[in-house]
């Protein structure tokens, strides 16, 4: 199917299906969205991308996604490792409209920021709008977009006077202040961004920052912005046993992905997706358990390059009280067409199964599509568990299957 920017709305259609029973003629509506082609015109109108995307979500187009997802991830690749931002952002353009994810926007926001041109840095500005009115998350990324954004703003817009010009950096400083009393980032990230770090040596911010020391001396937690404490919050907690099942063991339903800004604690999104090539994408799935020593979590990883059919993998990995990863764990996968592993987890004991997919025809010869599964082969049980310490250790491992056991300590 062939997608061209055309301004049309997304329309919904009432099929009428009627079938006959004996004298009864029973009548069935069905609600079907036929969705037209993103408007690229609209691309920072941010009502128009809200209502786009809830008619995404209900025509649910898995096939458009993934074609998305690999515009996006080719532009992360340009920008994050080709370091290339220019030659990123028409990537960034494709992904969005067949498919305009909020983190897509943001990571457009940035790599406009880094051209350092005036046009491309006002369009940054109203992304930042567009993502308020998504609800992007983390908040803390987005304010700090905003503070880049403005900054950046003034400094490389040459038709300012130089008096406005110190007027708007005392605006940015401000601006940063309230993100420091907020929570929504630490000095510290500030001080280590060489984008933006010049303007701490401008005697208004000493003024301002000096003021806001004196007004947290009664209350600790203003301004103490934790990241790791960011990251866990946006896991849904649970309660009890979490079960992946040979029905889903790739969790299809859990699609809230995760930026990169929190690659500091997957360090296979800098390893795979920055140091290497571009092709997995990681989502949140569950907070499992949280005691005084550890963190325990489940994300999954996607990737996006190949055909239908490509490997998911849940995680489950452990992390100290400073956010530094202890230990980690294939918890299951949909590991190819013919492996998949599921797993429960309850009283921190991980209880894993390897399946095999027997297929009614030979793969090589027949496409999934042309093909059924026959039968589901269970082929090994093993457990494992969390001690107290947070490490991921064997529990009554068979021998025979210890190989099947993928266990990383840091």
């Amino acid at each position: 199917m062939k997608y061209n920017s055309i301004s049309k709305p997304a329309f919904l259609v009432l099929i009428l299906l009627t079938s006959a029973c004996k004298k009864e003629i029973k009548t069935e509506y069905i609600l079907k969205i036929n969705l037209y082609p993103f408007d690229s015109t609209k691309i920072f109108d941010a009502d128009y991308i809200s209502d786009y995307n809830f008619d995404l979500n209900e025509a649910n187009i898995d096939s458009i996604q993934k074609i998305s997802k690999k515009h996006f991830l080719t532009a992360i690749d340009l920008f994050k490792n080709k370091k290339n931002p220019k030659a990123s952002i028409p990537y960034f353009r494709k992904s969005i409209y067949l498919f305009p994810e909020p983190k897509t926007y943001f990571e457009l926001a940035n790599a406009m920021l880094e051209t350092k041109e005036p046009l491309q840095i006002d369009l940054a500005s109203r992304i930042y709008y567009v993502l308020e009115r998504l609800n992007f998350k983390p908040k803390s990324n987005l304010e700090y977009l905003h503070l880049v954004v403005n900054y950046y703003d003034n400094i490389y817009d040459d038709s300012r006077e130089e008096k406005i010009k110190i007027q708007r950096n005392e605006d940015v400083i401000n601006l940063m202040i309230r993100g420091l009393r907020n929570g929504d980032y630490d000095l510290a990230k500030v001080q280590a961004d060489e984008r933006i770090n010049f303007i701490l040596k401008n005697p208004y911010f000493t003024l301002k920052y000096n003021e806001f020391l004196a007004s947290n001396l009664n209350d600790e937690k203003k301004g103490s912005y934790d990241p790791f404490n960011e990251f866990v919050s946006l896991f849904p907690k649970i309660q009890g046993t979490f079960i992946t099942t040979t029905a889903n063991p790739n969790l299809s339903n859990y699609t809230n992905s995760i930026p990169y800004s929190f690659s500091k604690y997957i360090p296979e999104m800098e390893n795979t997706s920055f140091g290497r090539e571009v092709s997995n994408d990681f989502f949140y799935v569950v907070n499992l358990k949280n005691t005084d020593t550890y963190t325990a979590l489940l994300y999954k990883s996607v990737s996006f390059w190949g055909s239908y059919g490509a490997p998911v993998y849940i995680m489950l990995a452990t992390y100290n009280i400073k956010g530094e990863q202890l230990s980690k764990v294939m918890f299951s996968c949909d590991c190819s067409y013919t492996k998949f592993k599921t797993a429960t987890f309850q009283n921190d004991v991980i209880s894993i199964s390897d399946y095999e997919r027997i297929w009614q025809k030979p793969l090589k010869e027949y496409s999934v599509e042309e093909n059924s599964v026959k039968e589901i082969k269970l082929t090994s049980n093993y457990a494992l568990e969390i001690n107290s310490e947070g490490i991921i250790v064997e529990q009554n491992t068979n021998k025979t299957y210890a190989d099947s056991t993928i266990i990383t300590k840091l």
